[in-house]
């Protein structure tokens, strides 16, 4: 008796057609080709090509053969190629021939002499689309692979209703299918071909990161060098709600775990329960409670130059206060996009009267000079009044009032807290997160500044000493990408660069690949992106998938991976290797993770 209710949860909606050269099987359709011609040889492994084509489902058909019968035809047939060979002119077709008689020899010395099996292998490929035109490009594209790997594809037209019992769990294999598709195989090529051993990927040491996507275990030491791995940088792109903030917190706390120094730049407060956790250093730098970071204290900054040594800089004029003028243009700008650059030199004259007045000059050794010894922004703001009040001349008098009314904020306004101030944080720790998330409601431009103020604090840290490891992570990178302010880019750009010579690695984490492609900063937002030997790429669309797969050259199944957003999935980029991973973490570690970037 037939049982309706299985039936119909069994059926798809809509039914099944069979066509002449496909099948409709719900809203889908599906096109099956069988593999009538191989190479003479093949790797191992051979079948993963086959099995994980996008797009696709494989079938893998195996039955005995009869060794006597096989041996007998085996014979026959070299005799009859022994004959042709005799009378063949043409020297491609007797080379051919000669491969085969070759070929035939070989295959009975194994199975007779050494006891291998035989088997008759068939091997299906569905192709599965959701309208006509897609089935024709994916097709082609199954069809293109196969003459790449030497091997010749065969439609079953006029066989749909076979070919799809051929496909199915639930049946066994069509005699009519067989008689086209099988081909004799020895039993250790198949088994050697089957894709089931995933070695993953394994650096030898350091720490377990994730799994691909077959089980294999991913072993990573992010600070090994050789081959097309030259740096320790990382970027994590992702839509939101992919696991991009699991994944940094999990990277953060094995690099912790095996010492090495990490120092964040939080603007969502994300880290803060875990670096609490951890008894390390979490500072407020959102709100100036935690502590401030002078602008105008001049940091001791490595050279731009990776060839050119101190001495020979500063004897260019380049000394650190020189290199200093170049970040506070930087950050003036940041802060004030509407100066021009006749505002801009005149603020730069201002400053470098302050900075005398304070005994600091272009040749000074600022090394040597605490934090209250340096001018802050209120000096700077009362300097620019005095010159407005002595200031005879009426257009530089109105340049040093707009610029003394723009600075009024930073130093005794609204955001004196963050900006008016000697140095005071506290940075002896393993890790030390700068959280900005009290500027949440602030101008994007105060956000900008500070962020790009505490960078350049951060890049100061890395460089003090080239043997201790040091981890900078960047998260929501793109609050510093300002095409108006093309400085901030390219100054992140040096620091991808560069920190591979103070063991330094910079991680970039941010929801839009977009924002480092601008026309006016591409060259520099995409060599950030380009130059980071880790990618690690989550689940996205749109125009970011776009670019994406434009950018790092992504396949078609590459795409698509990453196009279903399934969170904890990334494709794994390792210099040129390409893994799909899981990232499985260990409940131990969200103990410390805590409940910052949700859930």
């Amino acid at each position: 008796m037939e049982n309706k209710t299985l039936l119909n949860i069994l059926s798809p909606i809509g039914g099944i057609e069979y066509k002449k050269n496909y099948i409709r099987v719900g809203d889908y359709l599906g096109r099956v080709y069988v593999i009538t011609k191989y190479p003479q040889k093949v790797r191992v492994g051979w079948l993963e090509n086959i099995a994980n084509i996008p797009n696709t489902v494989c079938c893998l058909n195996i039955s005995p053969t009869e060794k006597d019968t096989l041996m007998q035809n085996i014979s026959r047939g070299i005799k009859q190629n022994e004959s042709l060979y005799e009378g063949i002119t043409d020297e491609i077709l007797r080379q051919r021939t000669e491969r085969e008689i070759q070929d035939a020899r070989d295959l009975i010395e194994k199975v007779d002499l050494n006891g291998e099996t035989v088997v008759y292998v068939t091997i299906a490929i569905m192709v599965i689309a959701e309208d006509e035109e897609e089935l024709k490009q994916r097709s082609k594209a199954v069809l293109t692979r196969l003459t790449s790997m030497q091997m010749k594809g065969r439609l079953l037209t006029n066989l749909s209703k076979n070919s799809l019992k051929l496909m199915s769990p639930f049946s066994i294999t069509d005699p009519v299918v067989k008689s086209i598709a099988d081909r004799n195989m020895l039993e250790s090529t198949w088994i050697g071909g089957l894709p089931f051993s995933s070695s993953g990927f394994n650096d030898g040491n350091k720490y377990y990161f994730a799994r691909d996507t077959k089980g294999g275990i991913v072993i990573l030491d992010p600070w090994k060098r050789g081959g097309d791995r030259t740096n320790s940088n990382f970027v994590i792109m992702g839509t939101a709600g992919v696991g991009k903030s699991t994944v940094a917190k999990h990277l953060i706390l094995n690099e912790y775990m095996t010492n090495t120094k990490v120092i964040l730049i939080d603007p969502e407060r994300e880290e803060k329960e875990m670096v609490e956790k951890l008894g390390e250093k979490w500072i407020d730098v959102g709100s100036g409670k935690g502590g401030i970071i002078n602008p105008l204290q001049i940091k001791k900054v490595p050279l731009d130059d990776e060839e050119t040594d101190e001495v020979e800089y500063k004897s260019k004029g380049m000394g650190a206060m020189a290199l200093h003028f170049q970040t506070l243009r930087t950050f003036f700008k940041l802060l004030y996009p509407e100066l021009d650059s006749i505002h801009i030199a005149r603020l730069e004259e201002v400053l470098e009267e302050l900075y005398n007045k304070f005994n600091i000059y272009w040749d000074t050794d600022i090394s040597k000079i605490p934090n209250n010894k340096f001018p802050i922004m209120t000096d700077l703001y009362n300097l620019l009044g005095e010159k407005s009040s002595d200031e005879i001349d009426g257009k530089k008098q109105k340049i040093y009032e707009t610029l003394r009314s723009l600075l009024r904020g930073i130093s005794i306004g609204a955001e004196k807290g963050l900006f008016n101030g000697y140095t005071s944080i506290d940075d002896n720790a393993k890790i030390v997160c700068f959280d900005t998330f009290n500027l949440q409601n602030a101008d994007d431009k105060v956000k900008r500044a500070q962020y790009f103020n505490i960078l350049t604090y951060c890049w100061e840290i890395m460089s003090r000493d080239k043997e201790e490891k040091t981890m900078l992570v960047c998260d929501e990178a793109y609050l510093l990408i300002d095409p108006r302010v093309p400085e901030t880019t390219i100054f992140l750009r040096n620091v991808a660069k560069r920190c591979r010579k103070y063991e330094g690695s910079l991680v970039i984490i941010s929801h839009s690949i977009v924002d480092f492609l601008d026309d006016s900063i591409k060259m520099y937002g995409q060599a950030i992106l380009d130059m980071a030997t880790y990618k690690i790429l989550m689940g996205t669309d749109g125009v970011n998938l776009e670019e994406t797969t434009e950018l790092f050259k992504l396949s078609e199944g590459q795409s698509e991976f990453l196009y279903k957003k399934k969170r904890g999935l990334a494709l794994f980029i390792i210099g040129s290797n390409r893994i799909f991973v899981r990232f499985d973490i260990f409940p131990i570690e969200f103990e410390y993770f805590g409940k910052g970037g949700g859930r």
